[in-house]
């Protein structure tokens, strides 16, 4: 437990709070989890960060982030110690050891209509990216962001990753078949950058 609450306290910058998800441990629960999946059908955002499964369910989604391959870091905004709204959330999926030389995953954000604001996107985004290389020893993250989403694109271009391939009809997005982007960082490239 003790751990978990330093890196809390390590994750505050001002009002701002990057925490990750521990099930079971952590500051936020299943409940908030399933909450968080209702602010997504509300904002409208679920089909778009659930592209390639729109029909996925809440309990889905939270067997996914209980999953211990996939790593869930929720942003937030406190007053005096107190969380007062979720502004996002970033995560790492499929998280891979390689033979002991290499830990990679896939990455990918959303943020809450309110929170679509560069004073928000820009330090979150830079933040998790640090901390996905420097507290969870990442060594290469990957992106796949729907061609048609420009806005995703834009922002994990400034976020430091690059573009390395487009798979045509690769995934889907609001009922079509669209081309697949994948982006790239390593660790080398986010510590020798200063980006967003």
């Amino acid at each position: 437990m003790e751990d978990v609450a330093v890196k809390e306290f390590e994750c505050r910058r001002g009002q701002l709070l990057l925490l990750p998800y521990c099930p079971g441990i952590g500051a936020y629960t299943e409940y908030d989890i399933l909450s968080i999946c209702d602010r997504l059908k509300k904002e409208g955002l679920w089909d778009s960060v659930f592209h390639e499964n729109p029909d996925m369910t809440p309990a889905q989604v939270l067997n996914f982030f209980n999953n211990p391959r996939n790593l869930l870091q929720i942003f937030s905004l406190t007053d005096d110690e107190k969380i007062v709204d979720i502004v996002g959330m970033a995560w790492l999926s499929d998280i891979i050891e390689c033979q002991g030389i290499m830990t990679k995953g896939i990455g990918s954000f959303v943020f809450f209509r309110d929170y679509q604001k560069p004073e928000y996107t820009s330090a979150f985004g830079q933040w998790v990216i640090d901390y996905w290389f420097s507290t969870l020893k990442m060594d290469c993250v990957f992106g796949i962001t729907p061609a048609t989403n420009r806005a995703a694109l834009l922002y994990v271009k400034r976020c430091g990753l690059k573009e390395v391939a487009r798979i045509p009809g690769y995934t889907t997005l609001k009922n079509e078949i669209v081309d697949g982007v994948v982006t790239r960082i390593t660790r080398e490239e986010h510590l020798s950058s200063s980006v967003i």
